[in-house]
Formats: C-alpha cells, sequence, structure tokens
C-alpha cells in the first residue's frame, strides 16, 4: 500500500471511529430513556481465562446493560478459536471457566442469554447463505482479514479465518440484535458488513 493509500485508509478509520462514537453516545442516551427497543450481542473466544482488562474492557459494560434492562445475548464463539490457530487446546474446560466467570461478575442467564456456536447448529447453517452473496475478492478486502493476512507472515491463512466477518454477520442477523458493542479492532467487520444501503438490517455499534 503506498503511503497515500494507507493516509486515506488512516483518514477512513478515523471518520468511522468518530461517528461510531458518537452513535455510542446517542445510544447511551436512549437506553436511559428507554432500553426496550434493543437487544445487544456480544462475546468471546474462548482462548483463555479472563483477567481484569476484560472486566473494565467489556465484562461490567455488559452487566450495567444488563441492570438497565436491555436484552443481552452472549456468544462462547467456540468455533472461532480454530479460525486461526492450529490447536485449540482444553477448549470445553475453557468454555466452562468462561461462563463461569460470566457468571462471577453478575450476568444472570435468567435475564442473559448465553450460548455457543457449537450448541446452535442453525446459527452456523445461515452463514452458508450469507456465503453465496460475497465474493472471495470481497473478504479479501475487509480490512481486518487483510491485516490477519499480514500478520500470518506467509503461512497460509484457513478458510475459516477467511469467512469470520460473514460469520459475524450471521450472529447478529441469527440472534435479531441491534445493538453490536465492538472495539476500534473490529469496526471494519461491521462497516464492511453492513456498508450496504440495501442491506435490511444494520445494528447500531456502540
Amino acid at each position: 500500500m503506498s503511503t497515500v493509500e494507507q493516509d486515506v485508509a488512516e483518514a477512513a478509520s478515523e471518520a468511522s471511529l468518530r461517528r461510531t462514537t458518537e452513535r455510542s453516545a446517542e445510544i447511551e442516551r436512549a437506553i436511559a430513556t428507554d432500553p426496550s427497543p434493543f437487544r445487544v450481542l456480544t462475546g468471546d473466544r474462548p482462548t483463555g481465562n479472563l483477567h481484569l482488562g476484560h472486566y473494565f474492557g467489556t465484562l461490567a459494560n455488559r452487566v450495567a446493560l444488563q441492570r438497565q434492562g436491555v436484552e443481552t445475548f452472549i456468544l462462547v464463539a467456540d468455533y472461532q478459536v480454530i479460525a486461526d490457530r492450529d490447536g485449540v487446546g482444553p477448549l470445553q474446560e475453557r468454555v466452562y471457566s468462561l461462563v463461569a466467570d460470566y457468571l462471577a461478575v453478575g450476568l444472570d442467564p435468567v435475564r442473559t442469554t448465553i450460548l455457543t456456536h457449537s450448541s446452535v447448529p442453525e446459527l452456523n447453517q445461515l452463514m452458508l447463505p450469507f456465503l453465496s452473496l460475497v465474493t472471495e475478492a470481497e473478504l479479501r478486502r475487509n480490512p481486518t482479514v487483510k491485516a490477519e493476512s499480514a500478520d500470518a507472515g506467509g503461512r497460509p491463512m484457513s478458510g475459516l479465518l477467511l469467512t469470520y466477518p460473514v460469520h459475524q454477520a450471521a450472529d447478529i442477523l441469527f440472534c435479531q440484535a441491534n445493538l453490536v458493542p465492538v472495539g476500534k479492532d473490529q469496526l471494519p467487520h461491521l462497516v464492511w458488513m453492513f456498508a450496504s444501503e440495501d442491506c435490511p438490517h444494520q445494528p447500531p455499534v456502540g
């Protein structure tokens, strides 16, 4: 990528982040007034133990949304663990540990739905028709996929990693979520997935 192209990409990224931050503030005000229109989808990959960084970065916010009355779905993305690694380690143990941490911080399974990719076949089946709507070139143009490919250092990239943004889109539609909290690193996924004006399901992000 040339210097000019890099500058343009960084400017676009900063503009997207700024718009998203402004939209997040609007959503927070709307939730405080009436949380009923919102359904949030968030989650984690079970790759290891959670720590204080996770608590302050995501978990505390999830508990706060739950307490405000926002319908919440938390996805334990166990299938995505195999997307960018050769071995998954003690996956079942890590899934149990992750759910135990959720309960320990105050997430209530009565008010919050916690599920894994592997426990809902229909969720994964939904990805197949989604894949028919995009080309390989479009998948490879996704900024996050391009970054992962560059970081691989010549190591072949798995097909599952290539389809990661499509899987995320299927997750959102399956749960009928309209609020998807993400960090700056995942913002390109949602911008890419829902950039079309014809997209029938465009969740606000925060």
